[in-house]
């Protein structure tokens, strides 16, 4: 009797299971089609992606450019950018004005925010930071 049950109920959490281990690759499927759209464009403003990073010095960001609602290149100096991605769409930032961040510290980290500020806007939105990567820029043809 026991026996009996127990693969009644061992049948019944496959049958269950079966359906969600169908759809995992169907829905991990967009995620290198997004990723390889992000590394096009990243390539197209002359990088190439490097490797991940947990915090970088926050001191001497020069510049930034929005790539989308999620990710944004910032620079520091002539020679170093980093790609920031957010956890979040952050709405603002094609059309930001300018750019913070919530770092208390020298060093950008993960546990930091991007603070977006909309031309004419004087609230901030708040973007919790997801990576943060190295980007290396592509040599250019001599000739």
């Amino acid at each position: 009797m026991k026996s009996k049950l127990s693969q009644t109920i061992l049948g019944l959490l496959l049958a269950l299971s079966m359906p969600a281990m169908a759809a995992t690759p169907a829905a991990t499927a967009v995620k290198p089609e997004a990723e390889a759209a992000l590394e096009a464009r990243i390539q197209k403003m002359g990088f190439t992606m490097g490797r991940q990073l947990d915090s970088v010095p926050n001191f001497a960001i020069n510049g930034w450019n929005s790539i989308d609602r999620r990710n944004l290149v910032f620079n520091f100096g002539a020679r170093t950018s980093y790609l920031l991605t957010l956890k979040v769409d952050c709405p603002e930032l094609p059309i930001a004005q300018s750019i913070g961040f919530t770092t208390t510290v020298a060093r950008l980290t993960l546990q930091d925010s991007l603070r977006v500020f909309r031309a004419g806007g004087n609230m901030p939105r708040y973007c919790p930071i997801q990576t943060i990567t190295e980007l290396n820029r592509i040599p250019r043809n001599k000739g």
